[in-house]
């Protein structure tokens, strides 16, 4: 089931449809998006763009920079 939805999405996107992904699972996001708003206390805090992946959205989810991780 969840790969079908996976894949429903995928072919959406790729249609044109724009898809707006909310869930608190890092490897769905990874997954899925190729923009990912990271919120804090109603705050948008981070915003990673490209192919994201899971690890850079942990990062920004608890508040490390994905730059400053890199290096």
């Amino acid at each position: 089931m969840r790969a079908g939805i996976i894949d429903a999405i995928r072919d959406a996107a790729r249609d044109g449809c724009g898809i707006v992904v909310a869930s608190v699972d890092a490897a769905d996001l990874a997954v899925l998006c190729d923009r990912v708003s990271v919120f804090r206390e109603q705050r948008i805090v981070a915003e990673l763009t490209g192919e994201v992946a899971q690890d850079e959205i942990i990062r920004a989810t608890f508040g490390e920079r994905p730059e400053a991780a890199a290096s």
